[in-house]
Order: C-alpha cells, then structure tokens, then sequence
C-alpha cells in the first residue's frame, strides 16, 4: 500500500465566519479550509490535509477565548518598537483557528480602517508574526496561503526568508484587484520590507502589499475561471494585466462555493415557510410576508425585486437607482438592503420617498433579513460593474429568487441566461441603466408566465454551489504543488 500523503498548509485572512464577517472574504476563509480538511483521498490516493487559520484577533471577535491563555508568546520587531504578540487557539468544527493579539490590531475599532497605516501596521504585524508563530509549536507547513492585500505581505517575507524558515510553497487567493494597499507603504518600511526589484511588477506595483505578494506566490488564484482571464486584460487588471499574463502559467481560477447548511431554504430557521424546488408553491407566503413588513401592498402577481450589497458603485447601485425610475409606471416593488457609500445611501432613501408604496431601503447589515429577502424576492438585482466571483448570486439561486446581472467574472461561470429550457437567470453586457432595464423586463415578461417562472427557478435551484467541487480543486493544486516537485 503507497504511503499516505499529508499535507499541512498554513492558512491566513484578515476575517473569517463564524469569528468575523465584513465581506465574501470571510465566507470563503470560514468554509474553505474547513471542506478541505475533510477530504482523505485524491484520485485514489490517500491524503491527509492539515489546515490551520490564522486570524488577527479584532476587537470584534469575542474575547472569550482568551480564558485560557495564549498558546505562544513573542516579540515581532519594527524600526521604532516592539510589539508583544499573543496567539489564542480556537477551533471550528475541528478546524484549529489562530487568533493573534497584539496593540495593533486590538486598537482598531474595526476590521478595515479608512486610515490606510492603521491598516498597514496592522496587517504588516500579522503577517510578519504569522511567518513567525509555527517554529512557537514545532509545526513546519508545507504551504503558506494568503487571500488579498492583508495577508499578501507575507508571502513576500516568506520569500526572503532564509531557508531554515522559509514555507516550502505559497498560494494566493485574489478575491478583489483593485484593494491592492495603497497608503500603507511607509508601515511597510517601518517593519524593515523593501521594495520588490521584480521585473515583471510595474515600477509603480513594486511598493504595494498586494503586487509584491503576487510576485512571490508560486500560484495566484482568481475566484472565478472568468475573472482568471479577465485580469490578464487592460480593461479589467488595473494596471497590472502585463504582470498577469507574464506569470500566465501560474494563474488559475477556482469558483467560490457557499456553505449549503447555512443557505437551505428547506431547513433555513431565519423564514417564515420552509420549501423546497419540489414544493415551490409554499415559497408564496415568505414574499407575502415581505409585503407586509415593508408597507407594501399584498400583490402576488408583482414581481418583488431586491438588492443585497455594499452600497458602491462597482455593485451598479447607480444603475439600480436610475433604472427603477424608468419603470416606474410599471407594477414592480423593490428592497434594497446594504450600507456604504453616503450618496448611494441617499440615492437610495430618496427614491424610497418618491416611491414610498414601491420601494423600501435598509441601511445596514442584517443576515436574518437577507435569507427572508432571498426566500420571498422573486428578482435578484446584481448590475456590478466588475465581480471577481460574487456569492450573492448563488444564494439566492438557492433560494429561488432569480437573477439579473451583469455579464462579468464569476457572474459568468454561475448564471445561465441560455434558451428556456435550461436557464437560471438574466445577463446584460453594458453597464448601463438601459441595458439593465432591458433585461429585467424579459424577466418580467417570463414572471408573468406562471409555469415557465417556476421552471426558471428549479432551474437555479438545483445548480451544485457547494464547496465541495472547489475544495477538492484547491487540494489538488496542494498535492501538486507539494508532490510533483518531490517526486520529479
């Protein structure tokens, strides 16, 4: 019998569920890691997957786990101090989590700060005392895997590590190119990083957290297989294209997945009326109760739409907000829930006070809400003007709350608008209102036909989002990595 293979990868996020959530990234980093441990055999191979978290320890995450003490404690130096760092052990669902504790991070009142050296010192000293913390409990990874511009730093120290204490391989997870950190280049200086001298990096790139990391990975992950290709375009890889298609060997897509217990209409606690693709009619009273609460009148035959996002012009809010008022003599009632930007938030309230028996806006946070939206909206509104994968859309296909969006990245790989018979949602091409438009009245029309909609929705239903297709792609790029080399 072959030996069993066993893998131990060291796993590092700025948030992840059930700890702390700000964005998609902490969905992925609190499911991912947890789908991969939990496979054992690889195209008949025996594999063991040894998966640890690393998170910064935010004010936001509860303290309890303080209680019984830090697991290692130990010095990580800058240029003007040095910081004490704490490390506490939690565990998810056998999943071991690293929480690290220093006064960086717990001084900061949020997750993400608007002051970009906060931001840096804060993350800079995490990955700095992340890199350091396995020789603390006599464990060696095998690969080091960040996710976006908070943890990227370190697989450039990684890099220039010596080889004693050097992570053998390295993965990078891009979940949003556009946040690569900028602001945050003197908190790198003041933790003795210099700059990359990588020749493929724009001279401009060889400063920030986020392409000196990418420059140092073994492998760069996108979240979509669309959003793979389309970074390595002018259009969409901010300034960094060239970069991309120069590494274009190592650059794959991997297709989030979302956490099917947690999003499962048939067993959801947070709905008034469970259902399921087979008994689609009992789906009716959640979009009732819906009405009721947002003062809207009881209309079975008017289509419900909602809007789930971070209020922000690269989710095509604008578009929304203009859109509606091109159909508003149309019978349409609208939520849109999601905080953000001030002046979308306003764009927002402001059409609620024209269409007051129409449209309802919720300004903030709010995940019981968001699973009663997807169970009893019939239309997802999702224009984003670029979506590296998107989760948002896979949700509420589970839920049967169709889909029309924009044709970008994972939004792509996820939605079919495809001939009837196999369609589960809606695209447009332009980001504009009137191609927005466009396609929502063709969902209208398709609304309006009882017997077509509800196979539209089965056909959303029954899509596999699970995490299960993209863990075990992600374990093979991990066996890859580690057992090709060795074995050559």
């Amino acid at each position: 019998m072959p030996p069993i293979k066993k893998i131990k990868i060291f796993f590092l996020a700025a948030e992840a569920v059930p700890f702390v959530k700000v964005g998609g990234l902490g969905d992925v980093a609190g499911a991912l890691p947890r789908y991969i441990n939990q496979i054992n055999n690889l195209n008949g191979e025996s594999v063991i997957f040894d998966i640890r978290v690393a998170l910064p320890y935010h004010p936001q995450i509860d303290q309890k786990f303080k209680k019984n003490g830090p697991i290692a404690i130990f010095p990580v130096y800058s240029l003007k101090e040095i910081f004490k760092v704490r490390v506490y052990c939690a565990v998810n669902k056998c999943l071991p989590i690293y929480l690290f504790d220093a006064d960086p991070i717990n001084n900061c009142l949020s997750v993400y700060s608007l002051n970009a050296l906060d931001d840096g010192e804060k993350f800079t000293l995490f990955s700095k005392a992340a890199l350091q913390f396995p020789e603390y409990i006599k464990w060696k990874p095998d690969i080091l895997h960040v996710n976006d511009w908070h943890t990227s730093i370190a697989a450039y120290i990684n890099q220039h590590s010596d080889t004693r204490k050097k992570i053998p391989y390295s993965v990078m997870t891009l979940h949003n190119l556009p946040f690569m950190g900028a602001g945050t280049e003197s908190a790198l200086t003041q933790f003795y990083i210099t700059p990359s001298v990588d020749k493929d990096l724009p001279v401009w790139a060889r400063t920030l957290p986020l392409p000196i990391g990418l420059a140092s990975v073994d492998k760069i992950i996108a979240v979509s297989p669309n959003y793979a290709g389309e970074i390595q375009k002018k259009e969409v890889g901010c300034g960094l294209d060239s970069f991309f298609r120069s590494r274009d060997k190592s650059v794959e897509g991997i297709l989030n997945g979302i956490d099917p217990i947690i999003w499962d209409p048939d067993n959801d606690p947070d709905i008034v009326l469970n259902f399921n693709k087979d008994n689609l009619h009992l789906r009716l009273e959640n979009k009732r109760k819906i009405q009721n609460d947002m003062g809207f009148p009881l209309n079975d035959n008017a289509p419900l739409l909602v809007m789930v996002s971070r209020m922000d012009i690269q989710k095509g809010v604008d578009l929304v907000l203009d859109g509606l008022k091109l159909i508003a003599d149309l019978p349409w009632q609208a939520v849109l829930l999601g905080s953000g930007d001030p002046i979308l938030e306003a764009g927002s309230k402001k059409l609620e006070k024209t269409y007051p028996k129409k449209v309802k806006t919720i300004l903030r946070f709010d995940s019981k809400l968001s699973h009663q939206l997807f169970a009893g909206s019939d239309i997802l509104l999702m224009p984003s003007r670029y979506e590296p994968c998107g989760l948002t859309q896979m949700i509420a296909m589970r839920y049967g709350c169709v889909p029309v969006a924009r044709k970008t990245g994972g939004i792509v790989d996820t939605i079919k608008a495809v001939p009837f018979r196999n369609k589960t949602g809606y695209l447009f091409k332009k980001p504009t209102s009137a191609d927005l438009i466009a396609a929502l009245k063709i969902a209208f029309d398709d609304f309006s036909q009882p017997s077509r909609w509800a196979s539209i929705q089965k056909n959303a239903m029954s899509v596999d989002f699970s995490w299960n297709k993209s863990a075990l792609e992600y374990a093979c790029l991990y066996k890859e990595l580690v057992y090709s080399k060795k074995e050559e």
